[in-house]
């Protein structure tokens, strides 16, 4: 425990489990980024400094400064992935490029559905913030193996007699050429 005669005029002692709680009070209640900082300061009386110091102290820092920044369009690049949080199985939207219109285009590929077969499930279009579902969705990495099951997927559908498949119907639908997304899912 700290005794924060510093932080407070009379001397009060404040624990590290307390303070978690207060930052996930001011969570809840929607503040961001420094906002936290400054809803601490107004509890407990003190300076923002004096806040940032003692957060540091007990390395909570991290967590009152964790925050869902807007993504711009210097944060992306052609190829980014976003483990999709409110998708149900294991599902990543992919940065294809730049729509026409100045915002980013994706493909959402579901890796493990709840039932039937992984395909493509969807095509996007947005602003830079909507590319990793407005902060919501995680950053992750792209494995060769997740290569590897989007390029069988596109293969088997451009072999296909009918040229498409129902797990590539979503692409077809929104104007993308099957022998252009294998090239793009390639060079991952």
């Amino acid at each position: 425990m700290i005794k924060l005669k510093d932080l407070l005029s009379e001397a009060v002692t404040i624990n590290k489990q307390q303070l978690k709680r207060m930052i996930m009070r001011a969570k809840r209640a929607g503040a961001k980024g420094y906002d936290i900082i400054l809803s601490l300061s107004n509890d407990l009386s003190a300076s923002p400094d004096e806040i940032t110091s003692v957060l540091e102290k007990y390395r909570l820092i991290s967590m009152a400064e964790s925050i869902n920044e807007e993504l711009t369009d210097a944060d992306i690049k052609k190829g980014d992935a976003y483990k999709n949080m409110s998708a149900r199985g294991f599902e990543v939207s992919f940065v294809y490029g730049k729509a026409h219109y100045g915002g980013w285009q994706t493909l959402d590929y579901q890796f493990e559905p709840q039932y039937g077969v992984s395909g493509f499930v969807g095509v996007g279009s947005g602003p830079p913030e909507s590319v990793d579902g407005w902060g919501k969705d995680k950053k992750i990495r792209v494995t060769s193996k997740m290569k590897k099951e989007m390029i069988k997927t596109l293969e088997d559908a451009i072999k296909s007699r009918y040229n498409g498949s129902e797990e590539t119907s979503v692409l077809l639908r929104n104007g993308l050429r099957l022998s252009n997304v294998l090239s793009w899912v390639k060079r991952l």
